[in-house]
């Protein structure tokens, strides 16, 4: 009997010296989590961060009379750097305000067509639809995704699809001087560092872009950022640490302090930021990283709008809940939404 139990024992110190071990990795490397994450998602791990197009390059009509035009390449610097555009209606020569939107993903996931995997009930196809019927004129941008690739390469390619779209507003149909900046989750941080790169010389100054930003902060009528987790040091909660640290290639704890704040747009945040609507769901990390948000443009004069879900109102929403769009959280925020972007800057 004595025997038997200091077996298992034995094989029970040694579960948890695994399990130690193994925790231990994650901390270090926490790569390992979202290489297994992928792993879930994406039956060929080509599909990640594709030198093609998913599909043939073209344009259609669709049924409710949306004009949509598919993968169009904007660079040649990354892979994956194509993008789609759709018109409310055939008619591209109608001037519409140009909403340039991000999607989400924790860096090592998501799409321009399918949205954020990791958002609640995600249906990001009608959020999209609402935005076009809406009136406007709906660009939605791809861009490189981890294990190949980290910060800040995101951030410069979504610099290139940007000032492709400058340079080629005239024959898209895209009136590049009205322009709202649209982000959810990893996209909403890639709004918001972009926004700031715009606005504070300082900030741009921090980045190796191919070519400098060509988009004038003075053309941005609004920046929509919803739920972004902005300040690295306020992140809580070891799974969103481990999404950060794997983006940043850093350990879990032991932050490089200058990547980590290159990384906080919130402390390039000047005077000159572009006006802002700001969201999160209050059931994941990132509501009090958005106050905080919230408050530094408050602090230097910038307008800007917080819809705070109030669990009296609403219970506890999740992360993403925009793209939830038949819930009463996601319609009265996306009504909230279009109130400010359609205002007139004061």
């Amino acid at each position: 009997m004595k025997i038997i139990m200091k077996a298992i024992g034995i094989i029970l110190a040694g579960i948890v010296l695994l399990a130690a071990i193994l925790f231990g990795a994650v901390l270090l490397r926490p790569s390992i989590v979202t290489d297994a994450l992928q792993s879930l998602i994406y039956q060929d791990k080509s599909d990640i961060n594709p030198s093609s197009p998913r599909r043939e390059p073209g344009q259609a009509v669709r049924s409710n009379g949306i004009l949509y035009v598919n993968d169009i390449k904007y660079g040649e610097t990354y892979p994956n750097s194509y993008l789609d555009i759709s018109y409310p209606s055939s008619d591209t020569s109608v001037k519409r305000t140009t909403v340039i939107y991000f999607h989400g993903g924790g860096f090592f996931a998501g799409d321009k067509v399918l949205g954020d995997p990791m958002a609640e009930r995600d249906d990001s196809t009608a959020l999209f639809d609402k935005m076009i019927q809406a009136g406007f004129n709906f660009v939605n941008v791809n861009y490189v995704l981890m294990p190949d690739y980290h910060f800040p390469d995101p951030l410069i390619q979504i610099s290139e699809a940007v000032n492709y779209l400058v340079e080629h507003g005239a024959e898209l149909g895209l009136d590049m001087e009205d322009v709202v900046l649209f982000g959810q989750s990893a996209g909403a941080e890639l709004a918001a560092q972009y926004a700031a790169v715009l606005s504070n010389g300082e900030y741009r100054a921090l980045f190796a872009f191919t070519k400098e930003p060509r988009l004038q902060v003075s053309d941005i009528r609004a920046a929509v950022i919803d739920d972004a987790p902005l300040e690295v040091e306020l992140l809580e909660g070891l799974p969103i640490k481990i999404l950060a640290g794997a983006y940043l290639q850093d350990s879990v704890f032991l932050w490089d302090k200058a990547e980590a704040d290159r990384f906080s747009a919130t402390r390039y945040i000047t005077p000159n930021y572009p006006r802002s609507f700001l969201t999160a769901g209050t059931d994941d990390g990132f509501p009090e990283i958005m106050q905080h948000f919230a408050d530094r443009l408050a602090g230097h004069g910038v307008e800007h709008e917080y819809f705070y879900t109030d669990e009296a109102t609403y219970g506890l929403t999740k992360h993403g809940f925009l793209s939830n769009t038949e819930s009463r959280e996601s319609q009265d925020c996306f009504e909230a939404m279009l109130r400010f972007i359609r205002e007139e800057q004061k």
